[in-house]
């Protein structure tokens, strides 16, 4: 089964090939959230978390879901949160950005 992101899409650094919209902080910050996403799992049911995760790639069409979240197509669902809040504030709150991520990323 082909799955939603396509394989072509996963650059070595683990975003999209379009990941130079995505700055270090905001790279960083994707990175940390898809952490947090594995953790949460694998501390809820690491039986089941092992399953979600594999089905979670099989959709992704790759084990790294943050590709999935950074490729074109899926543009600008993990970057309008971060704009509007430059936007707002010289400096980001990191760890308001990463509540909003993580909501995003369950939620789609």
């Amino acid at each position: 089964m082909r799955g939603v992101c396509t394989e072509e899409v996963v650059a070595p650094a683990r975003l999209g090939p379009d990941s130079c919209m995505y700055g270090h902080g905001l790279k960083t910050l994707i990175g940390s959230v898809f952490a947090r996403l594995r953790s949460e799992l694998r501390a809820a049911g690491p039986a089941l978390a092992e399953r979600a995760l594999a089905w979670m790639a099989e959709l992704a069409g790759s084990s790294h879901l943050e590709a999935c979240f950074t490729r074109p197509e899926a543009f600008p669902v993990l970057l309008l949160p971060w704009w509007l809040g430059k936007t707002l504030r010289r400096a980001p709150d990191m760890a308001f950005h990463a509540d909003v991520l993580y909501s995003t990323i369950n939620g789609c």
